[in-house]
């Protein structure tokens, strides 16, 4: 007989129930690394033996053996009279299960049967094993087609293999469609770019958190069930946002993947956090989830969790556009009205649908820097308005925006940028009438400054907003990482 189960401290436990046989432990984290489609077993193990290998996870020769021993094993499960898979209910556990399940599918099999339950089996007693044992049930038809069909969208390269798959149903495997939408989960988030594991991990260290000890018992422990991830997989996750051009956490000196560092936000991990900065346009992402390899600054599909879907790209790209273009126009209605509170409310909306580096974020930032203005908030409004000039390719809009810029710096009293830009502005004028009537009203309107508001004090508030809606502007100039 030929136990197959997740790894060491279940083997052990099967070990010392009685139940005899051979334990063949699979210790695999499919759920961290490249899963590509279309290779043989020994294909795929070379590729995830050299995955764990890199990541420091073991020595890379010892590793390689392993695997070659593991699928031998499995090569040989004829000799044996019966083959029981042990598996728990969780995403590490499902995707080694469906990985079995397609092999067999596709090779043959002896009696095959399957313990599968809400119970983990490395914390079980080996006499709970042994009774758990007698309740084996036979692996049916449907559950090895069911497998192998789940594995191969697991390993495709287009996500919404996956989707599709969850739309049909999947109870021969019971646990198996909340696994699977736990693993979409881990895409980038349309919000901010992290996954969700990222995203539990940054606000429990926001919350206090001092370790990456911690910070995964917090995120993981404390708020996953059931539980699935393993503390080496969640250090190299915490490692992985230490780097990169605008790391999202510092994490003290030590050996690498020691989990009692210490760990802390940067300021760039509090704009992400806060949805005001993406995770993947800021640094970049290299990572395989299954068969779909995620890289660049731009990820290729991403996870709506308020919808709970994939999204590509492009779908993101279109559902940003219209929540932010519905909220930049609620701006302007509340703006009209000069209801300040309402007004920036749907403003930060709006800069929170669209995301730093939207094109869409000029003319928001312009109609915002407008309002200031008339809320006599000058200082602010000229800080947006220059912002704005380095995207402004169109002369016609550049006039009108250097008009605005101003006046408000004649409201504001800076008269050195006033006439600058004032020079600029008549000489922009003269080579293109376009809007000349417009900007000569906001010149005119700067030189009598009857019609300006009068000047108060920018609120709190409105100054952070106006220091994310550069940050929006320009996404490559961001805030100092502050020190461990």
């Amino acid at each position: 007989m030929l136990h197959i189960t997740n790894g060491d401290a279940a083997g052990d436990k099967l070990r010392a129930s009685g139940v005899g046989g051979t334990v063949l432990c699979w210790r695999d984290v499919l759920h961290d690394g490249p899963v590509p489609a279309g290779l043989p077993l020994a294909e795929l193990s070379a590729i995830r033996a050299r995955f764990i290998a890199g990541h420091g996870w073991g020595d890379g020769d010892g590793i390689a053996r392993g695997f070659a021993e593991r699928d031998a094993a499995l090569a040989g499960c004829r000799s044996h009279d019966e083959v029981v898979l042990w598996f728990e209910h969780d995403l590490y556990d499902q995707l080694q299960l469906i990985q079995l399940l397609d092999w067999f599918a596709a090779n043959g099999r002896p009696r095959l049967t399957l313990v599968c339950g809400a119970e983990y089996l490395g914390n079980s007693q080996p006499a709970r094993l042994a009774e758990r044992f007698t309740q084996r049930s036979p692996v049916t038809t449907e559950q090895l087609a069911l497998g192998a069909a789940a594995w191969n969208a697991f390993r495709s390269p287009d996500p919404t293999a996956i989707t599709r798959l969850l739309e049909d149903d999947t109870l021969e495997l019971p646990y198996l469609a909340d696994a699977l939408a736990r693993h979409l989960a881990q895409f980038p988030s349309t919000a901010n770019g992290l996954s969700l594991s990222e995203q539990q991990a940054l606000e429990v260290i926001a919350a206090g958190a001092g370790t990456l000890r911690d910070a995964y018992l917090g995120s993981h422990q404390a708020l996953e069930d059931p539980i699935w991830l393993g503390d080496s997989s969640f250090v190299d996750y915490m490692e992985g946002l230490a780097t990169g051009e605008h790391p999202l956490v510092t994490i003290a000196p030590g050996a690498p993947g020691d989990i009692h560092r210490a760990v802390a936000l940067t300021d760039a991990g509090h704009a992400v956090l806060d949805g005001r900065e993406d995770r993947v346009r800021l640094n970049g992402i290299d990572r395989w989830l299954g068969g779909v390899h995620l890289h660049g600054r731009e990820a290729a599909w991403r996870w709506d969790a308020s919808a709970r879907q994939l999204r590509s790209a492009e779908q993101a790209q279109r559902r940003a556009t219209i929540q932010g273009s519905a909220q930049h126009e609620l701006f302007l209605i509340a703006a009209r009205q000069n209801d300040l509170e309402k007004a920036e409310r749907h403003a930060r909306a709006a800069l929170e649908s669209y995301g730093a580096g939207h094109p869409r974020v000029v003319p928001l930032a312009r109609d915002i820097a407008r309002f200031w203005f008339q809320r006599g908030y000058f200082i602010t409004a000229i800080v947006v308005f220059e912002s704005l000039l380095p995207h402004l390719a169109q002369p016609e809009e550049r006039l009108l925006v250097l008009a605005n810029l101003a006046r408000a710096a004649a409201a504001a009293g800076e008269r050195r940028l006033f006439v600058e830009v004032w020079d600029e502005v008549w000489i922009g004028v003269k080579e293109n009438a376009g809007n000349a009537a417009e900007v000569q009203r906001e010149l005119a309107a700067a030189r009598d400054r009857t019609a300006d508001p009068p000047p108060a004090a920018t609120p709190k508030e409105t100054e952070m907003f106006a220091h994310d809606l550069v940050y929006a502007l320009h996404p490559s100039a961001r805030p100092r990482n502050n020190p461990m």
